[in-house]
């Protein structure tokens, strides 16, 4: 069997994750995909994410009814830091005679040699990135050259990227937007009805009036102060 591993933060998961999963999945012949939401994930620092509880069910409610995805919650058992290796290891375990398939985005591809044990992560799971518009496919391809001197299978799909992002979903729910679009209508449910990223603006409002005063406190040290 052919799996495909997604993992990230999905805070929250869209429709431009969906979508390109399932795009790789069939450009690639996989039989699954496990989306895997992190405890906590290396790459990015989101201020304000929102618990792994809810993550896991909106990923849940995102792929409800079909039949290509499965959510894991391993990475959240497991807490922490989650780490691509730990993770791959895992599941080699648990599906000791199917090959993994690492589905990222270009950019996270081209940072993958800074990843925790990269080099064990190539021999533990076929890597698979799509192009996007802002990176340059020579640098994408020269990356994957790179890799396979290591000993590494990349793949290079021709999936066309879905343009959305997590931080957009936030923003539009921290406005009072409609989600459904974003999102789909069982997550845009779910985020009203648990009042998710509703205080993003305002926190990030009160983040920025922080920030004003120590600039005004530095300019006043600086005038009193030799």
């Amino acid at each position: 069997m052919k799996i495909g591993v997604f993992g990230g933060s999905f805070n929250p998961i869209h429709l431009g994750h969906i979508k390109i999963s399932s795009l790789i999945a069939k450009t690639l012949e996989l039989d699954k995909v496990i989306l895997i939401p992190a405890a906590e994930a290396p790459h990015k620092k989101t201020v304000l994410s929102v618990s792994g509880k809810h993550r896991l069910e909106m990923c849940r409610l995102a792929t409800e009814g079909d039949e290509l995805f499965e959510v894991s919650d391993i990475e959240l058992r497991r807490g922490g830091v989650s780490y691509t290796v730990d993770t791959l290891r895992e599941l080699t375990t648990l599906y000791p005679l199917d090959e993994l398939y690492l589905i990222m985005g270009a950019d996270m591809f081209l940072s993958l040699d800074k990843w925790k044990d990269y080099r064990k992560i190539l021999t533990l799971a076929t890597i698979c990135t799509i192009p996007r518009d802002d990176i340059n496919l020579e640098a994408l391809c020269a990356f994957k050259e790179q890799l396979e001197s290591l000993g590494g299978r990349v793949v290079i799909t021709q999936a066309v990227p879905y343009k959305m992002s997590s931080t957009e979903v936030r923003n539009a729910a921290s406005q009072g937007e409609e989600l459904s679009t974003l999102v789909g209508k069982k997550v845009a449910d779910y985020i009203k009805e648990y009042h998710l990223y509703t205080e993003t603006l305002k926190m990030n409002d009160r983040i920025d009036e922080h920030y004003k005063k120590i600039d005004e406190y530095t300019q006043l040290l600086k005038q009193r102060l030799s």
